[in-house]
């Protein structure tokens, strides 16, 4: 049996999925089913979120500068967030679609590595049992879906190689300091006011995170900052004045400034151009 290496420890690779799934948090943002038709074409586009295609009938097409996936009927695909596509429906598709974040234990993404699209093939009985279920919106229809979630993405992780244990080391090492940010992110948080809650030397604590993740405390804030911003954009229709109030800044210019610094774009031109 093949193992790994975790916490000092050897254990099995089927042991340290466990570890990992017991410890997963999936977060469906939104989803449902629609049909599409030639009209569905959209370039270039980036998410701040993972997207889940079940293909029931037709066919499409994704695709980038380096690979081109075919949607086929009875397959399951898989968009990872942050990765830029192009999506195409020559004639009709019957889809159901799952926008949603699966991070591990504080927050951080277990597919932040992950650029690449993925196909993976599912019993088609299993697939419209689940998605019939949780169309008729009562409890056990959202367990069995998020149990067939479970399933999904733990096969996604096999098949993705993704290499958890590294980002475990970190996640326990900086526990607290992504806890912290992640429950207090805003426009208004500051590195001195983190660095005192943690009661450590900023210089300290700068060369210790950056040496171990290769980012500063400011950049992992301005990259929550801005994820959180992106899906405001894309999932909701308020204002950017009102999610610059939701999201703490002082106000909606200063939010503006803020997301083109970031994102090369104004917040109503990366809205128009990704919503989708």
């Amino acid at each position: 049996m093949r193992t790994v290496r975790y916490d000092n420890q050897t254990v099995s690779q089927i042991e340290y999925l466990e570890f990992i799934i017991r410890n997963l948090n999936i977060e469906i943002l939104v989803h449902g089913r629609t049909r599409l038709s030639s009209d569905w074409l959209h370039d270039d586009i980036t998410s701040p979120f993972h997207r889940l295609y079940f293909i029931l009938g037709g066919e499409g097409l994704v695709y980038n500068s380096k690979e081109s996936l075919p949607l086929l009927p009875g397959g399951i695909y898989f968009i990872p967030a942050h990765s830029t596509w192009s999506y195409r429906c020559e004639d009709s598709m019957d889809q159901f679609f799952v926008h949603f974040k699966v991070t591990l234990m504080e927050g951080v993404d277990v597919f932040e590595d992950c650029s690449r699209a993925l196909k993976l093939d599912w019993p088609e009985n299993r697939i419209r049992t689940s998605i019939s279920s949780l169309e008729q919106k009562d409890l056990s229809g959202i367990v069995n879906f998020k149990s067939l979630l479970f399933e999904i993405i733990s096969n996604l992780i096999v098949i993705s190689a993704v290499d958890m244990i590294p980002r475990i080391h970190q996640i326990q090492k900086y526990k607290e300091l992504f806890q912290y940010i992640n429950c207090n992110i805003s426009g208004e948080l500051k590195v001195t006011e983190i660095v005192e809650a943690m009661k450590k030397s900023h210089s300290a604590l700068y060369k210790s995170l950056k040496a171990d993740t290769g980012f500063s405390i400011k950049n992992y804030i301005d990259k929550k900052l801005l994820d959180t911003s992106r899906e405001h954009l894309l999932l909701t229709d308020s204002s950017i004045k009102e999610i610059a109030d939701q999201l703490g800044f002082r106000d909606q210019y200063y939010f503006s400034r803020f997301f083109r610094k970031h994102s090369g774009l104004p917040p109503s031109a990366y809205r128009s151009r990704n919503r989708m």
